[in-house]
């Protein structure tokens, strides 16, 4: 995110129908994941790559939470949820890949980012984090989901593979690439999967278009990527209360302030510099006011940093930590 708000001031060189046939084996139907959970990805004429332009429309509405749920309400909820897809006629790992993807999508919406991250974006919820540990997973939610704390890469993968663990009886690990991303990989039926809360892909084989295995998406040149139907809607990233006071007495628009805010602080900016993407920023950014004592706007998010967009061309950066001037 930071790298690619850094590019765009100029400072880093830098339907659905499932088969009436029952799928049979282990391996996962790729068509009724289609039809049930997947989408075309966005398409770039939706985005600009130039921050600066980007148009800022403020709504009069308070984003109280993310998902309309409240957090005593969070596990009872998702089991009544994921008991919908053992209708389908399908074998059981299409159902846990199915299942796992709609709790992916579920974190992805209920927890935001801090814009420009924890140190950049001056987050102001150390009261909350040093006690992280000693809170339930429904006062953790809580926490997110009402926009008190953000959730980082990391601490979605962890909240998500407690999900698997609790509701499905899975098994996953998180793996991490420096200064890029964590992710989690969740077993089904002994194989590794990536199933990424913090941006929900389907990752398919251009060649037999079956779904793509960890392994077999590390070594692969012919992949399609698909978005999942992000069923709760979209992620946001929040602007903490001491952010905006730190920016707010400079002139011009809130991109702009932002623009020189990293300017200010160009060698900070430049130590978190990720792996390279070319930026895509969304056009228009409604933001909302939040009702929170740490942050204070929300932007929706419709990938897993502003100026990402994950694609056959990067996605082993993101995932593998490939060298990005190497050829896929």
């Amino acid at each position: 995110m930071i790298r690619n708000l850094l590019i765009s001031f100029g400072f880093v060189g830098f339907g659905i129908f499932p088969s009436c046939q029952k799928h049979e084996g282990t391996e996962i139907d790729s068509t009724i994941i289609l039809n049930q959970a997947a989408i075309p990805q966005l398409l770039k004429d939706e985005f600009l790559n130039e921050f600066h332009l980007i148009d800022f429309v403020y709504s009069a509405d308070t984003l109280n939470r993310n998902v309309d749920l409240d957090s005593e309400e969070l596990m009872d909820f998702l089991k009544i949820q994921l008991k919908s897809f053992d209708t389908l006629n399908t074998n059981k790992e299409t159902v846990l890949y199915l299942k796992s993807l709609y709790l992916a999508d579920f974190v992805f919406a209920s927890f935001s980012h801090q814009f420009l991250g924890q140190e950049l974006g001056l987050a102001n919820d150390s009261l909350i984090r040093n006690k992280w540990e000693d809170y339930s997973m429904e006062e953790q939610f809580g926490f997110g989901n009402e926009n008190q704390i953000s959730f980082s890469c990391g601490t979605r993968s962890n909240f998500y593979l407690e999900l698997i663990r609790t509701l499905l009886r899975l098994e996953g690990r998180d793996t991490s690439i420096k200064n890029v991303h964590t992710y989690p990989i969740t077993t089904i039926s002994g194989i590794d999967y990536i199933i990424d809360p913090s941006e929900p892909m389907v990752f398919i084989s251009s060649r037999n278009s079956g779904v793509l295995k960890y392994n077999q998406l590390k070594n692969s040149s012919e992949v399609v990527i698909y978005s999942s139907k992000r069923s709760f809607g979209s992620s946001h990233f929040i602007f903490s209360n001491r952010l905006l006071n730190n920016i707010q007495p400079l002139s011009g628009e809130l991109n702009e302030q932002i623009l020189t805010y990293l300017e200010n602080n160009r060698s900070l900016a430049a130590d978190k510099v990720p792996a390279c993407y070319d930026p895509y920023y969304k056009k228009i950014w409604n933001i909302s006011y939040l009702n929170s004592e740490n942050n204070s706007l929300a932007v929706p998010l419709f990938s897993r940093n502003i100026g990402t967009y994950l694609t056959a061309q990067n996605y082993k950066e993101t995932y593998f930590g490939a060298n990005c001037n190497r050829s896929n």
